[in-house]
């Protein structure tokens, strides 16, 4: 009966793809639907719709509203417990895979409750690593551990987390894919005017970018930090710096009061959310990230398509895309004053912003989708 069942479910393939919130398909989902459709997949896409920004207009897959709550503690994740063990029960998927903390954990849930086996995970930086809080692994890594003895596969997209999962998990099926796929097709690497974009900044201007949620995990303030230094020293006028932040978040009031106070308006534009982010990049000279945590982070992979060097805090993930004095620099997170050094490096030397994104747009060609297609396929038992 059980290899009936199994020939029936490989006849009729139908994958379910899980992410916590819908917009997470632009940023997660992708790779992976993309490759589950080329292979004949029917795909259900399962996710959080509630809000503008979670909407997806792709006619090619089903997409299914899961109540799914950022903060694990509450009733909305009950209720999406019990709608994704349901849909597994009552559809017969060849495949299911799950992305990010929460939808992670959920659907693994499900499958075990359910009795499914066939669960890929891709993890998008474990929240336990070397140099994390110790709190995060008495919460995050017995859960981790546990549920890994029930996930065909885990799938990590940094060498970091590869090791470290190979060495403490039972489970060692332990995929590493080198991201999961830039993605950047019918997009011309050429400059726009600076104008275009309303942002008052004059061509004259070294242009610095930082693009990402608004948070503590982020870390914003640090650049804010930066800036208000080199502009204590004089350092900001001398240079003509100015800075681009890109992103909402729960941090944005904080940020914005910190611009203001500070006096920082004319240097600092908190730009929000925009669907426009290639082109700030393109008319852009320097990108910085200022992240405490990373997995691979595609923000950083297209700064380096759009040929930016890089200053990036030395974090996991990031410390991946930066090869020191080849195509940028890593600072400690926390360090503003070497932040704000490595600025001035960069900005007063025309030649090595240059050299160094012609650098980075080498070395993100590993990264491309079409360069790790064949992976993404073996990592979920495609190929």
């Amino acid at each position: 009966m059980a290899n009936e069942e199994d020939r029936d479910r490989l006849a009729h393939k139908s994958a379910l793809v899980v992410c916590h919130l819908g917009r997470h398909y632009h940023k997660f989902g992708y790779y992976d639907i993309e490759v589950l459709l080329e292979e004949g997949y029917q795909v259900d896409f399962a996710a959080n719709f509630r809000l503008p920004q979670d909407n997806v207009n792709d006619s090619r897959i089903n997409c299914i509203d899961i109540p799914f709550d950022r903060e694990p503690i509450r009733r909305s994740n009950l209720l999406a417990l019990i709608r994704v063990y349901r849909l597994i029960r009552d559809k017969n998927y060849t495949l299911i895979h799950c992305q990010s903390p929460v939808g992670g954990v959920i659907t693994r849930l499900s499958c075990i409750f359910a009795g499914y086996k066939n669960v890929y995970y891709t993890a998008h930086g474990f929240y336990f690593y070397r140099g994390a809080p110790v709190v995060n692994w008495i919460l995050y890594f017995p859960i981790e551990f546990i549920l890994n003895l029930f996930t065909k596969k885990t799938i990590v997209i940094n060498q970091e987390d590869f090791l470290l999962a190979k060495r403490l998990f039972i489970n060692k099926s332990i995929f590493y894919l080198p991201g999961i796929g830039l993605n950047v097709a019918n997009v011309v690497n050429t400059r726009i005017c600076r104008g275009e974009k309303n942002i008052n900044f004059s061509d004259n201007d070294i242009v610095i970018i930082s693009v990402g949620e608004l948070s503590k995990r982020k870390n914003q303030i640090v650049l804010l930090k930066a800036m208000d230094y080199l502009k204590k020293t004089g350092l900001l006028r001398k240079f003509s710096i100015k800075t681009l932040i890109v992103g909402t978040g729960n941090y944005e009031k904080y940020l914005r009061t910190y611009v203001v106070n500070h006096g920082l308006s004319e240097i600092v534009v908190l730009l929000g959310q925009r669907k426009d982010v290639r082109s700030l990049l393109e008319l852009s000279d320097i990108y910085v990230s200022t992240s405490r945590m990373e997995g691979l982070p595609i923000s950083v992979l297209e700064a380096m398509d759009a040929k930016l060097p890089l200053i990036l805090s030395n974090c996991r993930g990031n410390r991946e895309l930066v090869e020191e004095g080849y195509n940028g620099y890593l600072f400690q997170f926390d360090e503003y004053k070497t932040l704000a050094e490595r600025i001035v490096e960069v900005a007063v030397d025309r030649k090595k912003r240059m050299e160094y994104g012609e650098a980075s747009y080498k070395k993100v060609d590993m990264y491309r989708f079409e360069n790790i297609k064949t992976d993404i396929k073996r990592a979920f038992d495609l190929s």
